[in-house]
């Protein structure tokens, strides 16, 4: 709040399984976009939320590829 234009830097996030119906539809909407711009497909980093210290964290570009289940994860992306 207090430096806007130096810290805007912060990812797109979505926090699962809250929020995967809406991280689905907007990583299908991000990709339509970067489609018709011919542009790179936006991979999506998901990690566990409890501070696994690196374990379970994994890549996706396929939003449908996320895997939900009953431990939270978050979701971002360099949108």
């Amino acid at each position: 709040m207090l430096f806007p234009d130096e810290f805007d830097f912060y990812p797109k996030t979505w926090f699962l399984p809250e929020q995967i119906e809406q991280f689905q539809n907007d990583a299908r909407s991000i990709h339509n976009n970067e489609r018709r711009r011919r542009r790179p497909l936006t991979t999506f980093i998901v990690k566990p939320s409890d501070g696994s210290e690196g374990a379970g964290i994994y890549l996706i570009q396929d939003p449908t590829h996320c895997n939900v289940t009953n431990r939270s994860h978050i979701v971002q992306g360099n949108v």
